[in-house]
Order: structure tokens, then sequence, then C-alpha cells
């Protein structure tokens, strides 16, 4: 660490570079095959980079603890057929896949094949992070999140189909999704370690002098490894979402009158 910029409150100002960056490709296809049938086709690429100095969710003090190196990438697939069997009666049908995630991982002295860091814990670490440790006496926490694995898929059928019955227009049609989503939790499977002021003398001290003892304190508690308080999730939880969504519906519009539609 550098030296304070501030010798009295001992605080360290610095500036960090972030990156964000994004490039997508589109591609699209119109094709006419004859007067009753014509495709269109798209396909989209996005890949969205980014360098978090602070960490991804966490924003934290420290340089070159918390680092991350993030992707958010997106992809999606649309094919769409227009079917004329007679004039009067049309079908639209397609499917459509969409994909989206945000993939983060850990670039600072957090990460444990970064860092020489090595606690014994009552459960196994699979996130590759060492503890969170954190300081009630206003020193800056050690801490970070990931890596984080967050993806989305949805696969969309649907269709849409009109007959005209003289007076009637008749419009009809369904649409379905299957939706999954996977999310790692990222969070507290490394552990996190809390130290406090218990011990520290302050007896007539006040101002700075009294920050100053219950700093020292605190860090003292934190050499001898004298903890307030320790907490650890067990597991790094991934749930695995999934839902299907079926809607239909069902039109009719009536020309009841030259200036009278009843839908």
């Amino acid at each position: 660490m550098p030296v304070p910029t501030d010798p009295t409150t001992h605080q360290w100002f610095g500036t960090f570079q972030s990156q964000f960056k994004t490039r997508q490709e589109l591609a699209r296809v119109d094709h006419v095959f004859g007067p009753r049938w014509s495709v269109f086709g798209r396909f989209l690429n996005d890949t969205i980079p980014t360098k978090e100095p602070g960490g991804l969710f966490t924003g934290a003090a420290l340089p070159g603890v918390s680092n991350t190196s993030t992707n958010s990438p997106g992809r999606s697939w649309v094919v769409k057929s227009v079917n004329v069997f007679t004039p009067s009666f049309i079908m639209e049908a397609g499917y459509a896949y969409s994909y989206g995630a945000i993939i983060s991982r850990l670039d600072g002295k957090i990460s444990s094949s970064k860092s020489t860091i090595t606690t014994p814990l009552p459960f196994t670490v699979t996130l590759g992070r060492i503890p969170a440790t954190s300081f009630t006496s206003g020193a800056s926490t050690v801490t970070g999140f990931g890596p984080y694995d967050d993806f989305n898929r949805n696969h969309n059928v649907f269709a849409n189909l009109s007959k005209q019955f003289r007076r009637h227009t008749i419009k009809f049609g369904f649409t379905y999704n299957h939706y999954q989503k996977t999310e790692n939790a990222g969070g507290n499977n490394a552990a996190t370690f809390n130290f406090n002021t218990n011990g520290a003398v302050t007896t007539g001290l006040t101002g700075t002098a009294l920050a100053d003892a219950r700093f020292q304190q605190t860090w003292a508690n934190f050499l001898l490894g004298d903890v307030n308080t320790f907490t650890q999730a067990s597991l790094d939880l991934t749930p695995d979402i999934q839902t299907n969504q079926l809607e239909t519906y069902v039109q009719d519009s009536w020309k009841v009158h030259p200036n009278l539609t009843l839908d």
C-alpha cells in the first residue's frame, strides 16, 4: 500500500481505471420464395467485456484487491415464415431463441490463486476466494464477490393465423416460452471475519487520539486472531429455475356496418 495521502486521518486517495467495451454483430436475411411464401431470419450477438477495479457489485476501496473482469454476452436467433394459403387465409409462424449472461472472474489479490493466505475453515470453499475481513474501527474492509455466473435462456415458438369470412376476420394463435435461469450466490461461502475494539483503553481520549486508540486495538485483535464474529455459508448455492408459459388467443373482427366494427 502507498503512504497515506493525509497523514492526520491516515486516508489514501487514488484513482482507478475501469473498462467498458461493447461489440455487436447482426445478420439478417429476408427471402421471398413466391407470392405465397416468404421467410425471415436474424442472428444477433453481443459481447460486453468490462473491468471493475472495485469488484463487481462491490465497489471496494483497497487497490488491487477486489478487482474483477466481467463479460455480459447476449445472443439471439429468430426464424419466421409467412404462408399465404389463400387470399383470405394467412399464417405467420416462427421460433426465437435468446441467451444472456453475466460471467465474472476475480482479478485481484482476494483470489486464492493470487494470494498466499490459507485459512482453516469449517466448510470447503468452492469460490476460490480468501475470507473477507471487516473492522468496526473504520478501516477499509477486505471483501469481494464472485466468481459469478448468471445464465438466462429462453425458447419461444409462436404462430398467428388470420381467416376472413365475409364480414368476419378471425385471428387466432399461440405463443409458448420455455425459460431457464441459473445463478450462483457468489457470496459468503468464502467466510467473513469481523474484528472490533474490545480491549481498547480510551479513558480521557477524544477526537483523533480516541480514533487512533480504537483502530490500533482493532488491528491488534486482528494480528492476535481475537475474532469478534465469524460467518460462513456452507455452500455456494446455484439454483436452476425453469418455467413454461403457454398463451393462446382468438379474436373476431366483425364489420357490422361500413362505419361500425365490433371486436
